[in-house]
């Protein structure tokens, strides 16, 4: 993947760096997560820099829990700006959003971070008896907007996933401030692209796993942004986006004969997506009712062939 630094040299340190590592440093969440029969999951939103003092509504905070938790706050000063963010965790499916928008004239910051991660143990199970350890990788979608507007602007993303002793991480910066953009990646990428407007399919670095043996398996995206300035606007949304599991190919990258489960949302290398939309009952009773069509079709041809 392409990485870009356009005129670096001579435009102004940009701010955002300071957002990615106070985002970065809320992966430590995930990265601690004990070992437990149900998955780890954390969503947390909050600013990221003492440059404005900003009220939230609610408090910043992380939640944790088990099952899919999700925190969302909007944090304002009035002679700054607004900032607000959204994170969710859910089962092999996390997501972020933060936006901030600025009117001050002088160089405070409006800012927030956001966070979303799910740590979970897998167990890869092969058909051969003898196999006790196999080669593997987990594909990834990573689908979002990254904008950053105005006088002074940035917005980033981080995306991680660690498969046993192995992971990869993705991470994305965009300056207005010289329109600078920095990019870096070490995940495979099989499909799309990386930028402001991402879409991309990926898998992990291939790594050797124990077969018969939970191996624990993480995934987090942190977003932050930053706007100063009249108006200034920044957007990281991987939120209403995803960064998940496919659910239309293998979730994982097996070699022959080797299958993987967890839960009641990884079942034999197929991710049942926790957060896919739910199809509304008018949907259902088309889709009834064209089954039976398709029935009742297959049972006239049936009785003209006899």
């Amino acid at each position: 993947m392409a990485t870009h630094n356009t005129h670096a040299a001579r435009q102004p340190r940009p701010r955002l760096p300071a957002t990615l590592a106070a985002i970065a440093a809320l992966a430590s969440f995930a990265a601690a997560a004990p070992a437990a029969a149900d998955p780890s999951l954390t969503a947390s939103v909050g600013p990221n820099s003492g440059s404005a003092t900003q009220d939230c509504n609610p408090a910043a905070d992380i939640v944790r829990g088990s099952t899919t938790v999700v925190f969302s706050t909007t944090c304002t000063r009035a002679d700054v700006g607004t900032a607000s963010g959204e994170a969710v965790g859910a089962t092999g499916h996390v997501g972020a959003r933060t936006h901030a928008d600025s009117h001050n004239g002088n160089s405070l910051v409006s800012n927030v971070s956001a966070q979303g991660s799910f740590v979970d143990f897998v167990v890869f199970t092969s058909t051969n008896p003898n196999e006790t350890t196999a080669l593997v990788s987990a594909n990834l979608v990573i689908d979002g907007i990254v904008e950053a507007t105005g006088p002074q602007a940035s917005a980033g993303l981080v995306v991680t996933a660690v498969l046993g002793a192995s992971g990869g991480q993705l991470s994305y910066t965009l300056v207005q401030s010289g329109d600078q953009e920095f990019g870096a990646n070490s995940f495979v990428v099989d499909a799309g692209t990386l930028g402001p407007n991402t879409d991309l399919h990926v898998h992990t670095p291939a790594t050797l796993v124990p077969l018969n043996s939970p191996v624990e398996f993480s995934l987090s995206v942190q977003v932050g942004v930053n706007a100063s300035g009249p108006g200034s606007h920044a957007l990281s949304d991987f939120g209403t986006h995803s960064v998940k599991l496919p659910s239309d190919i293998a979730a994982f990258n097996l070699p022959a004969g080797v299958t993987v489960n967890a839960g009641n949302y990884l079942v034999d290398n197929h991710f049942i997506d926790p957060l896919a939309p739910v199809p509304e009952p008018a949907t259902w009773a088309l889709l009834l009712a064209g089954l039976g069509l398709i029935g009742a079709r297959a049972g006239r041809a049936r009785r003209s062939t006899t």
